[in-house]
Parts: structure tokens; C-alpha cells; sequence
């Protein structure tokens, strides 16, 4: 049906309160659906309009044409209301492709109620604005999770105080607070308090991602806010990586005290070999992920993509459950680990008054363990040049380092006191070179 003709629109408060208005508009033009101004009924609130048997929400555009199944020149659209909030705000973010949804209290979602979903396609921003998003469950579930991302959520907390959260989700599956299939861009907010479980017999696969799940389709950048007191039964309290990343990090973030039950899980972030964390941008100085790291070789490997220039090891805490770990750091910047490394017994000692290693004084020697003494400033080019046996060398903290001074020696680990020179240039030696790693003292 093609309209010819003027429309007139019909503003109707349905069983809410208020002074119906009328407006004149064109066939085809395009309307917007306004904010409601209406008086909702006792205990109920404001859901959309309802025009031609459809839902619309405030700031969805509608061309009136003959697609709109518009059927009369009078149309009239009315205040549609809900008694649950919850409801509310599922339906909001159902349908809030392009919207800011700002809360405005604290929800808490009745036991038959569920989880919240944001459908692929859409596109959302959900600010928390200090308030808590609470699933409310006491007792475990399947999907009994608090959020479901499919499309794109942006996560705020505008409020001062930042007490904005998302807490209260009991599943049997993953991710007891939010599962990612989507993308999930986090700026505030605490995703605490939730909790997922195996239900034996029937479903032996889940009880794990406590906080979050990335499913394998699913992106996470977390960019600001917190996870926290979070629980798995199995493994991944806050977060378990999946296979190819998918969890990315700037800005001041912070993740702790998660747990895990299962024993020799992670807690926090875990993270197996060939998995690792990408860093997008520059980590706050009090920015803090804990990673539960689940398996440690001789050989380290990196848990990081992107450290170098955007943030330092301190931003990082590493747990370990298996037993001893050591954190380097690596090739190209990046913060890795192995199995438990100290510092073995010298084999090769250097006089105690030797300010400088010359160009290629000690190519090809036998030694597994040196130590250069402290009053040391440089070691030239080609100094441990082809020492295919030397595994550890402890370095003073300050010494300048040539670029080829171990030059064809592998599995060599850097000993190095924090915050000299040695340390700077042991960093940059290890970052510009395969195969040796520095362990800061």
C-alpha cells in the first residue's frame, strides 16, 4: 500500500497517564520515536511504543511508507509498560542498535527472568552509571549467566564514584557473568560475584570462565574497569583465553583475586602456551592483570603481544600452580615464562677489579655460569661470541651491552638488577635478539 496522503499521528499514554498529542506529518517522511514523557502506571515502567502491532524505542527511525503496514491516514502510537525493569532494559538492548542506555537504579532480575542478550547485528552502548546489573540467581542454572554478546557491547560507568557492576550470575555453563560471541568493549564498570559450576552427571563439560567467557568467535577489549571475586569450579576464574586470542587490554584495567577450585587451575586470567594477551594501547602504572599460567617449559614463551612501549612487567602478576615459574622478558619486549630458573654456581670467574670485557675476550669458552662483577661498565663485541654452553650470565646494574657481545649463544638467560643501566640495556639486548632472556633480580 503506497500512501498519497498527509498522516496524523496519534500519541496515546496507553495505561499510563498523561495528555495524549497529535502532529500532523507527510507520507514518507521519516519519524524518529521520541523519549516518553508520560506518567507510567504504579510500579511499572516505560518499554516503547506500539504502532501497528509492532514495538518501536525511543530514538528508533520508522519511514512512514506503505512498508510501515500503515492502513489508515489516522495512526495511532501507544506508551507500551512493563512492571519489571529488567524487562526492560532486555528489550532496550534488543533493539538499541546505535543507542546509549544509561541506568538510572539498580536492577535485579527475578529468578524466571533472563539473561540479558545483545542480538548479533546490534551494535549498543550500556552505561552503568554507578548502578548493579544483578542477575539475582540463588541457586545454579542452565544460562544462568547475567549477559549474552552476540553483537557489540560498549560497557560504561560514567559515575563518580565508579561503583558501577555486573554481579549475580549462577550457570552451569561458561562465563557466569558475561559470554562473548561478539565483541565486548569494556571502559568501567566490575564484572564481580558470579560463579559457574559443573552439573554432574549431565553436563561435564562447563563450570569454568567465572567472570567471562571468550568463546571462540568472541572478542574482549577491556580498556578500563574491573574483574574480581569471581568463581569457576573448574578453571578460568576470571577469564580462560581461547585458542587465537581474542582478549585485548589498555588503559587502566584491573583483574584479581578470582578463583578457580579445580586444584592446579588458573585463577585469574589463564593462559596456556600459544595463547597470550594483546595490549592495544598504553597500560596504566597501576593498571594489574593477574595471569594463572598453566604450563611452563625450559624454554620460555610470551604471554604478551604488544608490551614493548605500552606498558612494563609490573603491570603483571603471574601465578603459577605446578610449582616454581620464572617471568622473562623476551624477544621484541615481551613478557614470558619458564620453568623455575636461579642462579647456578660460577663456573668462570672474572677478577673483582675488571671495569670492561674486551672485543672478543672470551669467544668460544666452555663456561655455563659467569659472573661479571660489579665494578664492570662494558662488554664488547663478541665477548661470549659461540659460547654454545653458556646458560646463565649475571650482570651488574650498570654496564653497557654491544650488540653482538653473546652473539651465537642460545637458551642464555640475562641475571640483572632492577632500575640501572644494566637493566636497560640487558632489556634491550634480549628485545633485539632470538633465544636470550633477562631475569630481573
Amino acid at each position: 500500500m503506497t500512501l498519497i496522503t498527509g498522516l496524523k499521528l496519534r500519541f496515546d499514554p496507553g495505561e499510563g497517564t498523561g495528555t495524549a498529542t497529535e502532529e500532523a506529518v507527510a507520507a514518507g517522511s521519516v519519524l524518529t520515536f521520541p523519549e516518553n514523557t508520560f506518567t507510567a502506571p504504579s510500579g511499572s515502567h516505560f518499554l516503547g511504543w506500539q504502532m501497528e502491532n509492532k514495538l518501536y524505542y525511543p530514538g528508533e527511525k520508522l519511514t512512514l511508507d506503505g512498508k510501515a503496514g500503515i492502513s489508515s491516514a489516522d495512526v495511532t502510537v501507544t506508551a507500551v509498560w512493563t512492571n519489571s525493569a529488567w524487562d526492560t532494559l532486555k528489550k532496550e538492548l534488543a533493539g538499541g542498535n546505535g543507542r546509549t542506555i544509561t541506568l538510572t537504579e539498580d536492577l535485579t532480575a527475578a529468578n524466571s527472568e533472563e539473561c540479558l542478550l545483545v542480538p548479533a547485528g546490534v551494535s549498543v552502548t550500556l552505561d552503568l552509571n554507578g548502578h548493579t546489573l544483578n542477575r539475582g540467581r540463588t541457586s545454579f542454572a542452565d544460562n544462568g549467566h547475567v549477559i549474552t554478546v552476540d553483537g557489540t557491547l560498549t560497557l560504561l560507568d560514567s559515575s563518580a564514584g565508579k561503583t558501577g557492576k555486573i554481579t549475580g550470575g549462577r550457570t552451569y555453563t561458561d562465563g557466569g557473568g558475561v559470554i562473548i560471541s561478539g565483541k565486548l568493549n569494556m571502559y568501567g564498570g566490575n564484572i564481580t560475584g558470579n560463579s559457574t559450576e559443573m552439573d554432574y552427571p549431565r553436563n561435564m563439560a562447563g563450570g569454568y570462565c567465572g567472570g567471562v567467557s571468550i568463546r571462540y568467535s568472541g572478542r574482549f577489549n577491556m580498556y578500563g574497569g574491573s574483574i574480581t571475586d569471581n568463581r569457576a569450579e573448574t578453571t578460568g576464574g576470571a577469564i580462560l583465553i581461547p585458542i587465537g586470542g581474542g582478549f585485548h587490554v589498555s588503559g587502566n584495567v584491573y583483574i584479581a583475586g578470582n578463583s578457580a577450585e579445580r586444584e592446579n587451575r588458573g585463577d585469574n586470567v589463564e593462559v596456556y602456551s600459544g595463547r597470550g594477551i594483546n595490549i592495544d594501547g598504553e597500560l596504566s602504572a597501576d593498571a594489574r592483570i593477574t595471569v594463572s599460567i598453566i604450563s611452563a617449559e625450559n624454554t620460555p614463551w610470551a604471554f604478551t603481544q604488544g608490551l614493548d612501549g605500552n606498558g612494563t612487567p609490573d603491570n603483571f602478576i603471574v601465578e603459577y600452580k605446578y610449582g616454581a615459574v620464572t617471568t622473562v622478558l623476551m624477544k621484541g619486549g615481551e613478557l614470558g615464562v619458564c620453568k623455575g630458573q636461579s642462579y647456578g654456581t660460577p663456573d668462570f670467574t672474572l677478577p673483582a677489579a675488571l671495569t670492561e670485557i674486551d672485543e672478543d675476550a672470551f669467544g668460544g669458552i666452555a663456561a655455563t655460569y659467569v659472573y661479571v662483577p660489579d665494578k664492570c661498565r662494558s662488554i664488547g663485541p663478541g665477548a661470549f661470541r659461540n659460547c654454545a654452553n653458556l646458560k646463565q650470565v649475571r650482570l651488574p646494574a650498570d654496564c653497557e651491552i654491544s650488540d653482538t657481545a653473546f652473539e651465537g649463544c642460545s637458551g642464555l638467560f640475562l641475571f640483572v638488577p632492577k632500575g640501572g643501566t644494566g637493566y636497560e640495556n640487558a632489556k634491550a639486548y634480549v628485545s633485539a635478539h632470538d633465544g636470550v632472556y633477562l631475569i630481573v633480580e
